[in-house]
């Protein structure tokens, strides 16, 4: 059996994702790869929604745009999820009307909560250009609460696991847990494989400060964040996943001016 470490990474605007997992193939052939369970493939569904949604906002929005919570008033609150998103969807057309006569280029994220018994309302993350009245009077069906988003070293991971926790239920049913608009970057998976030897993955898992030490050597100009690694005992495989943030992030410059 030959077993080699492949380096999975995505560049998120001032942040740097990385996957390392070990690759196993039979001498001359492909192996096949097995089917998770129901359960796992449900925890499995969740997580990587989670980390997709967290590198889109993290590749897509800065300190300067903002993150919108809408709500229904009795007399308009919608029927269906259907009709709610039907609302959004114009809400977001006269968004994109105001701020094209500003010259703003409006690019957003959004999540529809609601249904069985349960308020429809949205969490909606966009380009900062328009206050909070504005952006409340051209809601017009409820309260349109906002606020500037807040980066640190992990992005905005806090709001994504926030949004996604509310619908942990669809998600893990393989549904879709957020919509966004059409000119989003979505970082792409850069692969490299035999970087890592088994001996360096060992001793990353074993000693997490050395796997601080050797990704920060190799991606000069970031700074880890998060280092998560464990050894599989079933296949004598290590998988790590780390988080980095580079050395001028917008948050740390941000941190300066406030000291």
């Amino acid at each position: 059996m030959q077993r080699t470490y492949r380096e999975r990474r995505y560049h998120c605007g001032d942040y740097l994702e990385v996957a390392i997992y070990p690759v196993y193939r039979p001498a001359g052939s492909r192996r096949g790869r097995a089917k998770p369970t129901s359960e796992g493939q449900a925890k499995l569904n969740y997580i990587n929604s989670q980390k997709e949604l967290v590198r889109l906002l993290n590749a897509n929005f800065t300190e300067n745009d903002v993150e919108v919570h809408l709500t229904y008033r009795d007399e308009f609150l919608p029927g269906t999820k259907e009709e709610a998103d039907r609302l959004l969807r114009n809400y977001l057309r006269r968004l994109k009307r105001r701020y094209k006569k500003l010259g703003i280029e409006l690019k957003y994220v959004y999540v529809t909560e609601g249904g069985d018994g349960k308020r429809f309302h949205h969490h909606v993350t966009l380009s900062g250009g328009l206050d909070r009245d504005e952006l409340e009077t051209l809601w017009g069906f409820g309260y349109a609460n906002s606020r500037r988003l807040v980066f640190n070293e992990n992005g905005v991971e806090g709001l994504a696991k926030y949004i996604t926790k509310q619908m942990k239920e669809e998600i893990e049913k393989g549904k879709r847990s957020f919509s966004c608009s059409k000119n989003l970057h979505h970082p792409e998976p850069i692969d490299r494989d035999g970087r890592f030897s088994h001996k360096t993955m060992k001793a990353m898992c074993e000693r997490p400060s050395d796997g601080v030490d050797v990704l920060e050597a190799i991606f000069d100009g970031y700074e880890a964040a998060e280092v998560k690694s464990f050894y599989n005992d079933c296949n004598g495989g290590v998988y790590l996943y780390a988080r980095l943030y580079r050395k001028d992030a917008g948050f740390l410059k941000k941190l300066k001016k406030r000291k």
